[in-house]
């Protein structure tokens, strides 16, 4: 948990600076609503073969965008007065499945990706209510 919160400390940079962290983006339909659900690519294991141009991509200088097969799945509440970020780290799809598991083709697909947009849809309506989630979470002020 501390190497997201630090991460995110990084703001758009992030994407960039973290060996362990890569391209950041919101899942889009039919994978997730629209603004519910983000990922973010993890450094895979040594012996993947998509290893070697992470490694690449991350000493690669201006910084390249670094992918895998391997995802944080997370949900980003953005308070609109205050402009407060709070995360909720909800799973993490293992490599080297995470681009096929969210096409939701298997029941266990289906099951899995649906709890976890229930997930972030709960903590973008409930965090708006402080008494729903202790906040131990990084915010950011802008």
């Amino acid at each position: 948990m501390t190497d997201f919160f630090e991460w995110k400390k990084l703001g758009p940079a992030g994407e960039h600076e973290s060996y362990i962290f890569g391209k950041d983006g919101f899942y889009v339909p039919p994978a997730s609503p629209p603004d519910t659900l983000r990922h973010a690519h993890m450094v895979p294991p040594e012996d993947d073969p998509l290893y070697p141009q992470w490694n690449i991509d991350f000493k690669r200088r201006p910084p390249s965008r670094k992918t895998s097969n391997k995802a944080l799945v997370y949900a980003c509440n953005i308070n609109g007065f205050t402009k407060r970020e709070t995360y909720l780290l909800i799973g993490i799809l293992e490599n080297p499945n995470a681009h096929e598991f969210i096409k939701k083709r298997t029941p266990i697909e289906i099951a899995v990706m649906n709890e976890y947009i229930r997930i972030a849809q709960a903590f973008n309506h409930d965090a708006r209510q402080p008494a729903n989630f202790i906040d131990v979470n990084y915010s950011r002020s802008n």
